[in-house]
């Protein structure tokens, strides 16, 4: 098999980007080289995995330069340029793919070529899909700042001859320049401040402090105050500082609900990657402050609540995808299975048909699996769990647990204890989860191990103390099952009314 920085990269295309390579070394503006096309050609029928025994080098010179002896360097060549060219077809697909600079870059040369009448047609398109209000961002802001920089110029050069309207409207365009690029820097600040929340620990840590501080100087309120008059996207911005203001005051949960219901309010004024951006956001704030504040069992609700707007909303439906996210499928039906609500998992299923083709049988079996362990069918759960091909690592532990709970609660014991082994091997020689997630999946394995062991009167621990021990583990996965069992087992089992 042959190593390759070439292989590594035809390795990430898929089909369409394939064909597309294809088409661009068959062009002669990009390649004039016909014997690359060839190579390409030999390379492209070892797609996509490139693990034949017979993808050497060897033979891949031998296909293109059939009467030639084998020469190394001949070949490593070719597959340096197709890199190089490989390198291209990617910045090229970058370029058509980018909204901010084509643009500015088109109607710059236009100025420069005096081509005034093409200038005005490109800058009224350009404003008309900016003004739009699709995909607000601070790239959008950026976009508009240097459009009214060249904007700008173009006054410069071909405004009105009385020269008092030429620099009237040079300041008004001036005017514009400020404001856009006041927006750049107030959405930039504020884009960094949600990154440094969503990646900090401890929010008493230095890295936070340069926002703390700006939070508190009031700058960001007092740029708003001046561009107010003059800002089309002042609501945009505003619901933005909303979500500033109730991070960088994070055990204040009412400026939380501000941002919520500011959010909820502009609903039809936004597009629907820019409510997914803000539900995102709303999530995160969520996810913090349910695993470091008191208020779990609050926030812990909201996140699921927020999920189920976007469920029943079809707010998974965006620029970006048309297909409901795995990872959203999941975590509500985790949710819902910490919260033992069998109905709500029904209700899930309905949206299963807009999972993606390749998981939705897979994850809509999972999903009646769970549905049937929450009904007391074990047997029936263990059925659906079996036709769920495990290609899916993340989804590889959820069937995993399910099973061996399914095989608790049958008390199939022997059984259960054999997949239990089976699956801390696999989960020691796993590669695709973190050590973190693993160390969690073998303290759930040993922690159903050791149950089966106190009710059959052979572990050296009693059902008390396991429970005490897994109350502590605020992350081990399906942590109210365990101490529901724990309950089972004592002397005179406790009723638990909820999860």
């Amino acid at each position: 098999m042959i190593n390759s920085h070439f292989i590594d990269v035809l390795k990430t295309f898929n089909p369409q980007e394939l064909e597309g390579f294809k088409t661009f070394l068959d062009s002669p503006y990009f390649n004039k080289r016909k014997k690359l096309v060839e190579l390409f050609n030999v390379v492209k029928s070892y797609y996509p995995f490139f693990t034949d025994e017979n993808f050497t080098r060897e033979n891949i010179f031998k296909k293109i330069y059939k009467k030639e002896d084998f020469n190394y360097g001949k070949i490593n060549e070719g597959l340096s340029a197709l890199y190089k060219l490989s390198m291209n077809y990617i910045k090229q697909n970058a370029i058509e793919k980018n909204k901010l600079y084509p643009d500015v870059m088109l109607i710059e040369e236009l100025r420069k070529r005096s081509l005034k009448n093409i200038f005005t047609i490109k800058d009224r398109e350009i404003k008309s899909e900016i003004n739009q209000f699709n995909e607000l961002d601070s790239n959008l802001f950026l976009k508009q700042y240097l459009i009214e920089i060249e904007r700008a110029n173009y006054v410069i050069l071909f405004g009105k001859n009385h020269r008092k309207e030429r620099i009237d409207g040079y300041l008004n365009v001036m005017r514009n320049i400020m404001v856009s690029l006041t927006n750049f820097y107030i959405s930039e600040i504020i884009s960094l401040s949600v990154n440094n929340f969503n990646y900090s620990i401890s929010y008493s840590s230095e890295s936070g402090i340069i926002f703390e501080k700006i939070h508190k100087s009031g700058l960001i309120q007092s740029l708003f105050k001046i561009i107010e008059p003059f800002n089309q996207y002042d609501f945009y911005l505003r619901l933005l500082n909303y979500f500033f203001e109730a991070i960088s005051d994070i055990n204040n949960s009412n400026k939380y609900y501000e941002y919520k219901s500011a959010v909820f309010e502009n609903l039809k004024k936004m597009s629907t990657d820019d409510i997914n951006y803000h539900i995102q956001c709303l999530s995160s704030y969520c996810i913090i402050k349910k695993r470091h504040e008191k208020s779990a069992e609050e926030f812990s609700k909201e996140y699921v609540n927020l999920q189920e707007i976007i469920l029943e909303k079809k707010l998974f439906i965006d620029s970006r995808s048309e297909f409901l996210h795995k990872d959203l499928y999941i975590n509500l039906l985790t949710n819902y299975d910490s919260l033992k609500n069998k109905e709500k998992v029904k209700f899930l299923l309905q949206y299963s048909k807009y999972l993606h083709p390749e998981l939705r049988n897979d994850l809509k079996n999972y999903g009646e699996a769970l549905y049937h362990f929450l009904n007391f069918s074990y047997q029936k759960a263990l059925i659906k769990l079996y036709t769920v091909k495990l290609d899916d690592k993340s989804l590889e532990s959820r069937v995993n647990n399910l099973q061996i709970r399914c095989l608790y609660e049958t008390n199939d014991f022997v059984r259960c204890v054999e997949k239990i082994n089976l699956y801390k091997k696999q989960n020691r020689k796993n590669n695709f989860l973190s050590k973190k997630k693993i160390d969690k999946e073998l303290a759930f394995l040993l922690l159903v191990e050791n149950l089966i062991k106190v009710k059959e009167n052979k572990g050296k621990f009693d059902a008390e103390f396991l429970k005490n021990k897994i109350e502590k583990d605020e992350f081990i996965p399906s942590k109210e099952w365990l101490i529901e069992k724990c309950y089972e087992l004592y002397e005179k089992p406790k009723q638990i009314s909820n999860y």
